[in-house]
């Protein structure tokens, strides 16, 4: 650039920082063509189209950058971050990896783990920003970015190391804190947690992530609500007008089984002509339908655009056999959130009221579901034997008194940390058991739709639920591509006559009028696997006799 283009520039890059982008671009297109070959003028180009919301300039001129000066990571970068931004995580993928081929840099490795996060591929991006870190240490940033996302999958030891070297680093923050507590939980540290959040909330005494951590924490070790939301309770003094407090009060007490204790929590704040949106929502959920209804629109006044609140409102609208009306609340909510996978089931029931055949397509369970047992792994004489050496060390795993705060059993124990990352060898043989039934699964559904080449795929989460007498899963569904219920140890009863805990598919979770109600059962074996879309509502007849039902679940996405 000449004199004249070089105080051009720096004029245009003075309005960027103003935040007037406009009067930026006035210089920078011309000076684009004036010095075609100039990486900084296309940089500053492509930002002010960004800034205007131009997506399309903002990606030819970031493009530009990057074919001008490929050596540097910020138009990768910016390029990337564009793409996801419009939806386009796979290209951005396809963008970097080649760029990463070449040199491990750990920005764009950390960009990368960014795209990955918006499609779902968590361990990917894990495994990114730990190499980030690996590359880059001690960078607080990286760091705390990669203890949400070992947190995410439930790896104890890698989020409590990454949270504690991030606040080694000076990131000293309430979630640092969350995360470093959560950490060891997963790890079954759980006074070390308890003291934790409590320690972080002496600091920040309404912080709402420490809360429920803690809440959820005390309440699955005891079982007690309300030992669980005195912590809750002491900050709702001093700021009783706390949306999220209140909200996660009511939570708490609703996993608790007392719904109209739940709902009488968030009664006053909703009685309030400007109660908060999340207040209102919340409260949709659980009142009765005519009422929920008019909660939810509540909310939608106050935010026009909120997919909670328009959630709500279609399952008070579903609730009250208003198919028409639930149906323009989904629609809405799915133009809002295409991604939204309960809006889409809640579209599958519509579907199925109305007699629509693309829910049957939906639900083909001859061609959707499977059964396999698996293959004595090697190593034991028999299933029988082996099945008896997983269950010991699935019991290892189990703590706690109560179920899980937002999971979908009742009566019983989850745990915390993924299985897939147990050293027990019992438990390390079951991924390698598995691998052959997922496999058939995945070549089942691959012919049914037309698919010619295997579909590459992975187990995502996996877990173990150990249900007592009078326990159930009561009817949900996962954000997943195939789930799945492996059976260890099943009581009596359920292998008896009837379908006392027999696995349950197509009764929804929420409230239908008509009722709806299952459509497919699948009877326990111990050793069996059945598969499923996770779309798929799926729960469990109660039982109540007998010993404990312990069951291995997982998810399986695309890899």
């Amino acid at each position: 650039m000449n004199p004249d283009q070089r105080r051009s520039f720096e004029r245009a890059e003075g309005r960027l920082r103003a935040g007037a982008p406009g009067e930026a671009l006035v210089v920078l297109r011309p000076l684009a063509a004036q010095v075609p070959e100039n990486p900084a003028v296309w940089w500053a180009l492509g930002n002010g189209c960004a800034m205007l919301g131009d997506a399309a300039g903002a990606e030819a001129a970031f493009r530009q950058v990057v074919r001008l000066d490929p050596g540097k990571p910020n138009g990768w970068a910016a390029l990337a971050e564009l793409l996801t931004s419009l939806g386009r995580g796979e290209e951005a993928v396809a963008l970097l990896e080649p760029v990463l081929a070449g040199r491990r840099d750990p920005r764009l490795l950390a960009v990368r783990a960014r795209v990955w996060r918006a499609l779902g591929r968590m361990e990917a991006a894990a495994d990114d920003l730990a190499e980030a870190v690996r590359l880059s240490p001690g960078v607080a940033g990286l760091e705390y970015d990669l203890a949400v996302a070992a947190g995410s999958l439930n790896r104890g030891a890698e989020t409590e190391g990454a949270a504690r070297r991030a606040l080694a680093a000076g990131l000293d923050r309430p979630e640092v804190r969350q995360l470093i507590g959560h950490g060891q939980r997963v790890q079954g540290m759980l006074d070390a947690a308890e003291s934790t959040f409590r320690a972080g909330l002496a600091r920040w005494p309404e912080h709402e992530g420490l809360h429920r951590e803690l809440a959820y924490l005390v309440w699955a070790r005891t079982g007690d609500a309300a030992a669980a939301t005195a912590a809750i309770d002491s900050a709702l003094a001093r700021a009783p007008d706390r949306a999220g407090l209140l909200v996660l009060k009511a939570r708490l007490l609703e996993y608790a089984e007392r719904p109209e204790a739940a709902l009488a929590v968030l009664a006053p704040a909703t009685a309030r002509a400007d109660a908060p949106a999340l207040v209102l929502s919340a409260a949709a959920r659980l009142a009765p339908p005519a009422e929920g209804a008019a909660l939810a629109r509540r909310a939608l006044e106050a935010q026009p655009d909120d997919p909670f609140a328009l959630s709500a409102l279609a399952e008070a609208q579903l609730a009250a056999g208003e198919a028409a009306e639930a149906e323009a609340s989904i629609e809405r909510l799915l133009d809002l959130v295409p991604e939204d996978e309960h809006g889409r089931s809640l579209q599958r029931l519509v579907w199925r009221l109305r007699g629509d055949p693309r829910y049957r397509d939906a639900y083909d369970y001859d061609r959707l579901v499977s059964t396999r047992r698996i293959e004595t792994p090697e190593g034991w004489p028999n299933l029988e034997a082996y099945l008896g050496d997983l269950a010991a060390a699935l019991r290892r795993l189990h703590e706690g008194r109560a179920h899980p705060v937002g999971q979908s059993l009742r009566g019983g124990t989850q745990t915390h940390k993924t299985l897939a990352e147990s050293d027990d060898p019992a438990i390390r043989a079951f991924f390698r058991a598995v691998e052959a039934p997922i496999a058939a699964h995945v070549a089942m559904l691959d012919a049914r739709e037309g698919r010619t080449a295997p579909t590459p795929h992975r187990i995502a989460r996996s877990w173990s639920v150990r249900l007592a007498p009078g326990g159930r899963h009561v009817d949900h569904m996962h954000k997943a591509w195939i789930s799945s219920a492996f059976y260890v140890a099943l009581p009596a009863e359920v292998q008896a006559g009837g379908r006392a805990g027999w696995l349950r598919l197509g009764r929804p979770g929420i409230v239908t009028e008509p009722p709806l109600e299952a459509e497919r059962w699948i009877r326990p074996e111990p050793g069996l696997l059945a598969l499923f879309p996770a779309y798929m509502w799926h729960g469990t007849e109660p039982f109540e006799d007998g010993a404990e039902r312990l069951t291995i679940a997982f998810d399986v996405d695309p890899a």
